[in-house]
Parts: structure tokens; sequence; C-alpha cells
């Protein structure tokens, strides 16, 4: 008897709350869509407001807009724009239409289309958390506190392209997730980059950072950690009517570094330090019939086929500290040649067509007989020979990257 007791009392209770939740969000919904018409800020910032009903749940600090319209420069539309906030914040906002601490936020939308003439983007879901505690009214401060913030999008499609002019066999470039999660530690004076994904059909990429700061909030040093790897399809780019059309089957990229900054903000080279490991597979670069029939001209002089200036695989590994750039391991395979670099060059940020190469060995063994017939003969002809060790040759090359001097070429 008391266990119905208790049960039926938790039923009313609960009938209660939603009766209470029902009736006060139907004040509270009056109040937003009053709000909402007569509000200077909004209608300053938004030339149309537009939504089929508001749903809000006081209980939940919840406001739902259904078929969700705003126009700026944009056209913004979305089946459901879901906004959360702190229970408390959510009473002096719609109370006093302002707000003068926000500690939580949750704002969600779904089927999200942002458009401008013939450009457009598309979500089928967009959520981003806020958890800080920031005066809305003035984010210049916002490093001063501890916060963190979360953003989640998914199936993003665009009428552009996302990855520039790299295409693969898709019109339009989708990412089918993008999330990142930023935290900052206002006692640390260290902001967090913990996460940014990018999961697609071309590629995933994957970075972590580290932004240290001062008390004045200038930057300090930048830490990061970035792994980018194409997923199965051919990566392409450039335009085979123009320059050429450039085709990779497998890439893979690792970047770890440290980008320092002096009491002026500016990046100080010396200090500043990064390795770079990339490899990447079958490497092609395809012409127009009328540029292809060229090149094969050319190259036929030489005895070399023009489908073979491709690279099979590229294994590079570089290193930049103390304002200079270091090539260790570096391996290059193709049907025509196998090389392996080693190099330091002073490199300009600035203008890298003038970056000073300090020493630099290249070793080269020609596996195409032609190739090497017709490199002999050149040697002979112009009256140089470059050293050799064993079958490969040894370039060693020093002075401007613009214009190298090659140890060994001698010319009559």
């Amino acid at each position: 008897m008391k266990t119905k007791l208790i049960i039926g009392s938790l039923l009313i209770l609960i009938l209660c709350a939603v009766i209470f939740d029902w009736q006060y969000g139907l004040e509270i919904a009056n109040r937003i869509e009053a709000n909402i018409e007569n509000n200077p800020l909004i209608k300053k910032n938004f030339s149309e407001v537009s939504y089929s009903r508001i749903k809000v749940s006081p209980i939940l600090s919840k406001v739902t807009f259904i078929a969700f319209k705003a126009k700026t420069d944009y056209l913004i539309e979305c089946d459901e724009l879901v906004i959360k906030m702190a229970y408390d914040e959510a009473q002096e906002l719609a109370q006093t239409n302002r707000l003068e601490k926000l500690t939580k936020l949750s704002l969600s939308a779904y089927n999200l289309n942002v458009l401008k003439n013939k450009e457009w983007y598309k979500a089928s879901s967009f959520l981003l958390t806020f958890n800080g505690d920031v005066n809305p009214n003035d984010l210049s401060n916002a490093l001063s506190s501890s916060q963190d913030i979360n953003l989640d999008v998914e199936n993003i499609k665009t009428s552009g392209e996302i990855f520039g002019d790299l295409k693969w066999n898709e019109e339009i470039d989708e990412i089918n997730k993008f999330s990142a999660l930023l935290s900052n530690n206002a006692e640390a004076k260290m902001a967090t980059l913990k996460k940014m994904d990018i999961v697609s059909t071309l590629i995933n990429a994957d970075l972590k950072a580290k932004y240290h700061y001062n008390n004045d909030l200038k930057p300090e040093k930048v830490q990061f950690v970035s792994d980018i790897a194409s997923v199965g399809n051919t990566i392409s780019f450039g335009d085979i009517k123009d320059m050429g059309l450039y085709s990779i089957d497998g890439l893979v990229q690792r970047a770890t570094g440290e980008v320092v900054f002096d009491a002026f903000g500016k990046v100080d080279d010396k200090r500043t330090s990064c390795k770079t490991y990339m490899a990447l597979n079958n490497a092609i670069l395809d012409f127009n019939k009328e540029t292809r029939r060229m090149y094969t001209n050319q190259l036929s002089l030489i005895g070399v086929s023009l489908d073979d200036l491709r690279i099979n695989k590229l294994d590079f590994n570089g290193e930049l500290r103390g304002g200079d750039l270091y090539l260790s391991d570096t391996r290059l395979y193709s049907p025509l040649l196998k090389a392996k670099i080693q190099s330091q060059i002073k490199f300009d940020f600035i203008k890298p067509h003038e970056s000073l190469i300090k020493s630099s060995a290249v070793n080269v063994n020609i596996i195409d007989p032609n190739l090497k017939g017709s490199f002999e003969g050149i040697e002979r002809l112009f009256g140089f020979q470059i050293p050799r060790s064993g079958d490969e040759l040894v370039l060693e090359l020093k002075g401007s990257l613009k214009k190298p001097l090659v140890k060994g070429v001698h010319y009559r």
C-alpha cells in the first residue's frame, strides 16, 4: 500500500512538473517572440528572423526553434535550432534581455544551410558547447578565465572546394565529420587545442596544439603535432590544360614542432623548430595531348618515355632548427633513378628561392640504361664529370637554391 502511495505521489509530481514546464514554457515562448520582434540589436544585425514555432522547456533550460531562418549577408536556415543555457542565466536573459555572465551554452542545429548568392554550405548537424566564465558583452578578456569550447559538425558540403583545387571522383567535396576541442587554462596561461579531427573521403587529419601566452595575453610559443593521411582514393590537383594534372595514390604526413615568439610577438626563427616526415606513393604528372606530344618528342632525344616521369615512392625527412632546414635520409624512387638526399639549407621564409645551400649531397643511381647512356654523353659533350661512388653519382651542391653550384661541373 505504501509503495503504491509513493508511486502515485511521484506520478502526480511528474505530471505537475510537466504541466508547469508546458505552461511556463508557453509564457516564455511568447516573451521570446516579442523580444525577437522588438529587440533593436536583432534588428541591427539581422534583416530577417523567422520560424514556424518555438518550444521552450524551462526545466531543461532549452529553447527550440522549428524551421528557423535568419538573414544577414548570408541566409541561415535549419530544420531545428536548439539553445541550452544554465537555468539562472536563462532566467536572467528571459527577464532582462541582458546577460552579464555566461558559464554554460549549447547551440545545435540540424540540416543547416548557409547561403549567399551561388555560394552555399551544408551540414547535417552542428553542435557547439561552451563551459567557462565570460562576459558575452565583452570577449576581449576571454583568455583571463578558464573555459572549454567543443565543436562537432557532420556531413559538411559546399558549393566550393573544401580542399582548395584538390579533386577526386566527386564533384563536391564533403567532410564526413569535423570536431575540435579547445581548452583554456588561465592560471597556467595556456590554451590547448586538445583535438581537431577531420574525417573525409579524401583525407583524415588530426591536429593538437598548445598556445602559451604571457600576462599581456601576447603569444610566447605554440607547440603542435599534426597527422595527415589520404584515404584510399587518388588525390589529384592542378589543371591538365595548364601546368599539368598531378595525382597521388597515397600520402602520409606527420609534423611536430614549436613556434617561438620574441617580445614583440614576431616569430623567432632561431628558436623555432619543426620535424616533418612525409611519404607519398605513385605521384604522376599528366598533360593534355598537345603538351604531352611536345614533351614526348623532347624526351625521346635522351631515350626516356614521358610515362616514366613519375615518382613510385618518396620518403621525406626534414627538420627545421636554428634557422636551418636539414634533410636527412630523404629518398626518392622512380622508374628512371633512385636518389638519397642529405642537406643543410639556410632557409628564407620570405623568399624561399633565395635560400642558401650550406651543404648538400645527393646520391643518384640511374637505373634506366637509356638515361644513363644519355647522361654520360652529356658529360662528354660539355666536358665535365660528376663524382661517383661505385654506380652512384654524387652531387655536392652549394650556393643559392635558385642557382646552385655542383662540384665537379666545369664547363669548357
